[in-house]
């Protein structure tokens, strides 16, 4: 993607993300800039120059509000997708979407789910400490993550680790599951796997983690003593709820964040094939 559509569709995600900041303030849900645009807000009080995407996030209990109620007040030239809504859609964090535009990543190219330009929202549920309890979720977290994936049609083999045959055993593993998923019920599915996400929701773990499409099981697990008050940033001229303790949150993530990556590093992270606005 050239540096101009990049721009545009920053500005359109932008617009994205202004209307999901009006509904929070209208029902008084708390919201925060999360990943790469939180870093962004700190580093460049705006986009990443080279980000493709635009970050918003909710502790569970604001996250359920927000999909309960936002419909109804959503502005008509938007669309709330989530796993519950959209048939084809296999993530466990939802997208607010704009119509009459289109966005295409590889990874969903043939899944049938709806596109169009979009800005994430991911909910945020609590990391138990202990390591056996980690190890337990993750790999049902994985599991299911992996199964719904397939079941709505993701191509994610592309993404495989490891040595040429490796890659190729568990692309062959992809293909096989994919097709035993063609018998399996989806909506049970995305119940058990969302009981998964939320299994230690009310306990007193001292982290949190987001569903995400990108990182793996506890990949990022950010202190919740990040959330315990709110702050305002500027990002793209307006201002944006933040974590209170933002600096935490990404020291957690990314350590010495106000570092610039690589040249090599700033690229189109979403594969994204096509965009018309």
């Amino acid at each position: 993607m050239d540096r101009e559509l990049l721009r545009k569709v920053q500005l359109t995600q932008l617009e994205i993300g202004l209307e999901v900041k009006r509904v929070c303030e209208l029902l008084k849900i708390n919201y925060f800039l999360d990943a790469g645009t939180l870093l962004g807000a700190v580093r460049h009080k705006g986009f990443i120059p080279w980000d493709d995407d635009m970050d918003i996030a909710m502790l569970r209990e604001d996250f359920d509000r927000f999909l309960a109620k936002a419909p109804a007040v959503l502005g008509e030239k938007y669309y709330l997708q989530t796993m519950f809504n959209d048939p084809n859609y296999g993530c466990a964090f939802a997208k607010v979407r704009k119509k009459n535009t289109k966005l295409v990543e590889a990874v969903a190219e043939n899944s049938g789910a709806q596109d169009g330009i979009f800005i994430d929202l991911f909910p945020y549920d609590v990391l138990p400490d202990g390591e056996a309890e980690r190890k337990d979720q993750g790999r049902r977290h994985r599991r299911l993550r992996r199964m719904l994936f397939a079941k709505c049609g993701y191509r994610i083999g592309d993404t495989f680790d490891g040595s040429a045959p490796v890659k190729l055993l568990k692309q062959l593993s992809y293909v096989l599951l994919t097709f035993a998923m063609k018998f399996y019920d989806r909506d049970r599915l995305v119940r058990t796997y969302d009981e998964v996400c939320r299994e230690y929701n009310g306990t007193d773990s001292e982290y949190l983690y987001a569903q995400s499409g990108c990182r793996v099981y506890g990949g990022w697990a950010v202190p919740r003593a990040c959330f315990d008050s709110w702050t305002q940033l500027p990002f793209e001229g307006t201002l944006f709820q933040c974590p209170g303790d933002s600096d935490l949150y990404l020291r957690a993530i990314y350590h010495d964040y106000m570092k610039l990556p690589p040249e090599s590093e700033r690229e189109n992270r979403h594969q994204i094939l096509e965009v018309q606005l």
